[in-house]
């Protein structure tokens, strides 16, 4: 479903997303690596297109995740991803060393972890595929940067905080916002539905979006979805990190040129990691990153 000519397509939109004068600048390109399920990731061609485009723009690139399971070297071997940037010359490498950082999240003092290759970025490119999330019900650019948090501390956050899906969209929200500038490219070629962020459907969107601003295309891919984005917990605990007075521009076409009518979302679930859970998936990490040796 993906086209012959998706690199000259990929061009033609970013070409016409503004972004700023990239040359010289040092980007971190954050796909979804979740696991080793092509269409839980973003799709590999989507990541070597941008990848090109930056490259053509003199930028420093590397590309990073922190999946749910296993290395991102492991899950970007199963899907194609690999052997691709190896031929570019763009190093694919894990977050690195966690560096704290402290923030309040709805009156409560927090740590945050975040992994120092996001940190050392000039800006973030988050390439998320549309996804429903069980918990988040969407997964776009903005929950793409969680991946930013390194490994295992993932899984620990959601067993303190996923009780609560309020309190956990809001850390997620404090946690992109001690990120650098994050641009987003929004793989909807084929997203999932049903359930997510792992288990769903293929789904023929046919959507391939950038935007200068991470929230804001969240926002506008809600819609084309046929929601509210205020009843999307992420879109609306990220409001305050849009652009103000925005006026979305749509060079290409508007959301209107979409009429999705039968794509399914999931049920609202608490996705807490009891310590049951949580050490069941320490030992699925480990096993993981045996195996991919």
């Amino acid at each position: 479903m993906y086209p012959d000519n998706l690199s000259s397509l990929i061009g033609i939109v970013l070409d016409h997303a503004q972004f700023p004068d990239l040359h010289g600048q040092r980007i971190l390109v954050k796909p979804n690596c979740l696991l080793g399920n092509a269409l839980a990731c973003t799709n590999p061609l989507v990541v070597l297109g941008v990848c090109s485009w930056l490259k053509a723009q003199g930028a420093g690139i590397i590309v990073a995740d922190s999946p749910g399971f296993g290395s991102v070297a492991s899950v970007a071997k199963s899907i194609g991803l690999a052997d691709g940037l190896k031929a570019m010359g763009i190093p694919l490498v894990s977050m690195g060393r966690c560096v704290w950082k402290k923030s309040v999240v709805l009156g409560k003092e927090v740590r945050i972890p975040l992994g120092e290759r996001a940190l050392a970025c000039d800006r973030v490119f988050s390439l998320p595929r549309v996804k429903v999330h069980k918990q988040m019900l969407l997964s776009l650019a903005v929950k793409n940067c969680y991946g930013c948090v390194p490994g295992l501390h993932k899984a620990c956050i959601h067993t303190f905080y996923g009780q609560s899906r309020q309190f956990f969209a809001s850390y997620i929200a404090a946690q992109f916002s001690l990120l650098p500038p994050v641009h987003a490219v929004v793989d909807g070629i084929v997203a999932m539905h049903g359930t997510g962020p792992s288990g769903g459907k293929p789904y023929p969107l046919g959507l391939l979006g950038a935007c200068i601003s991470a929230p804001l295309i969240d926002w506008i891919v809600a819609q084309i979805l046929g929601l509210d984005p205020k009843t999307v917990p992420l879109c609306q605990a990220v409001v305050e990190q849009m652009p103000k007075n925005c006026q979305p521009y749509y060079p290409l076409e508007s959301p209107a040129s979409w009429a999705v009518r039968d794509f399914a979302f999931p049920p609202l679930l608490t996705c807490s990691f009891a310590p049951h859970r949580l050490l069941w998936s320490c030992l699925r990490r480990i096993a993981a990153q045996l195996f991919a040796r």
